[in-house]
């Protein structure tokens, strides 16, 4: 699936997950790493408790102001979270280049292997580079728009592949937005 999409790797994929569906994971890394990418897992250790009074905060807070509340986790996503997601850390931190296991309440690293995680990304300054560059090219060839939100697409239609049953309605917003943008600039 990702055989035709950001090859060779240039750019940096952050896949955010429970890690409670190891196979999975498993397929994602291999394709990965056929693509040439560094793998590196971070996973975050949280008392149950606190996982579901985090969610409920925020479907209550509502920082995204999309709609009257914010994104709802189901407690039964929380449930299999904590009955399966550090079995799936354990069986993939083999297959990545690095992992780390942090305590959520602390900030502390409990665990680590593999390569460091590189720590010289600046993505602030990446993202105000590539916004940049992005309005420059416009200005020089807006027929690149079309592709780069073909490109878009597919990677959206990637994610919507693997993403948690909970996120696939506002990834398939994002692909809906993307196809009607696409459809105008024909």
């Amino acid at each position: 699936m990702l055989n035709n999409y950001d090859k060779p790797c240039k750019h940096d994929l952050l896949f955010d997950g429970t890690m409670n569906n190891i196979n999975k994971y498993k397929s994602v890394i291999r394709q990965l790493k056929k693509l040439k990418y560094k793998i590196f897992i971070a996973y975050m250790e949280i008392p149950k408790e606190v996982s579901i009074e985090r969610a409920l905060n925020r479907y209550r807070d509502n920082h995204g102001k999309e709609s009257e509340y914010g994104r709802y986790v189901p407690i039964s996503i929380i449930d299999n979270f904590f009955d399966s997601g550090d079995d799936g850390f354990q069986a993939i931190k083999k297959d990545v280049d690095g992992y780390i296991k942090i305590d959520s309440l602390t900030g502390k690293i409990i665990e680590k292997g593999g390569e460091p995680i590189p720590e010289t990304r600046s993505y602030a300054k990446a993202f105000e580079e590539v916004e940049e560059a992005e309005i420059k090219e416009l200005d020089k060839a807006p027929d690149n728009l079309k592709t780069d939100l073909e490109n878009s697409l597919k990677g959206a239609k990637i994610a919507l592949k693997y993403a948690e049953k909970s996120e696939k309605t506002e990834i398939r917003k994002f692909v809906k937005g993307l196809q009607i943008s696409i459809k105008y600039l024909k």
